[in-house]
């Protein structure tokens, strides 16, 4: 058996999780013991290509914000495996290294370090890669980047909520990372800096092919990802690629308690909404050949 045969063997997945940005195998995580116990994460099979922007959705603790510190390597399974760019997590000896060099992250707050400028906080990343002067001439382009150049030696705290972010973007950028991993980016922003960051975001990944993962409750930050991935219980439930304005709009009809009920029969609750039964076939017709509408 020739030497590549060998390393097939041994790894029969390395070569495949090469090829994805993100890729988790049965990735589970367990908090508590006993009747404390908390399923965060359950066999959760996940793969990212490069350059996908991807949301991920789900309610309150299905799992969401714990599947992106697992990925990140903020935290450690209690069972399966984790590839990031090509890197089995679980035999990174250097997570520091691993998360300064090949994840960057945005949280819904912003976590900026409130006595330092803006120029500043986006310096810190590369402290230790860097010499100061490669420092500060990649923060001053990468606060131009997100249209901070004129912002650059103000504090947080003389900042809105929108230009913090883009500063949390700039920092996130800081060492070229392959993945971005926000956590609700847009949480605390009204709706016009929300999409002015989604906005940015998207470009991002357009023009340096940066693979995203975004945490996010709105639907309309959702739609505009290439890939929405939907869970539950600590489980993924299901995954949709973004379709035309239609598609979604009739996918969320679907997926919703009254869309549902609608495909189900139960016209108990629909009084005033379904007027007869040949109304609800029409539309549930219509609700089940979502597929058609992509």
């Amino acid at each position: 058996m020739n030497s590549e045969s060998v390393n097939k063997e041994r790894h029969p997945d390395r070569g495949e999780a090469q090829a994805w940005s993100v890729k988790t195998h049965a990735l589970t995580r367990i908090y508590g013991r006993g009747e404390l116990q908390v399923r965060a994460l359950i066999d959760v099979d996940l793969r990212i290509a490069p350059g996908e922007f991807v949301a991920i959705m789900g309610p309150s603790g299905s799992g969401k914000s714990t599947l992106l510190n697992m990925l990140g390597a903020l935290d450690r399974p209690s069972a399966g495996r984790v590839w990031v760019a090509g890197q089995d997590l679980s035999k990174v000896r250097d997570l520091g290294r691993f998360r300064s060099q090949t994840v960057g992250f945005v949280f819904q707050l912003h976590n900026l370090i409130p006595t330092l400028t803006a120029l500043e906080n986006v310096t810190i990343p590369m402290v230790g890669q860097q010499s100061r002067r490669q420092r500060t001439e990649r923060a001053h382009l990468l606060l131009e980047q997100v249209g901070l150049a004129g912002r650059a030696g103000h504090l947080p705290g003389a900042m809105s909520g929108g230009e913090r972010q883009r500063v949390a973007v700039a920092r996130a950028l800081a060492n070229a990372p392959a993945v971005i991993l926000a956590d609700e980016p847009t949480g605390n922003l009204d709706s016009a800096s929300g999409q002015e960051l989604i906005r940015l975001l998207r470009e991002i990944n357009a023009t340096q092919q940066t693979t995203f993962l975004i945490v996010t409750h709105d639907p309309n930050i959702a739609r505009q990802t290439d890939r929405v991935v939907v869970m539950q219980d600590g489980r993924i439930v299901r995954e949709d690629n973004v379709g035309s304005p239609l598609h979604e709009d009739l996918k969320m009809w679907h997926y919703s308690r009254l869309g549902q009920q609608i495909m189900d029969g139960n016209l108990e609750d629909l009084k005033g909404i379904v007027t007869d039964d040949e109304e609800r076939r029409a539309i549930a017709s219509l609700l089940q050949r979502i597929d058609d509408f992509s």
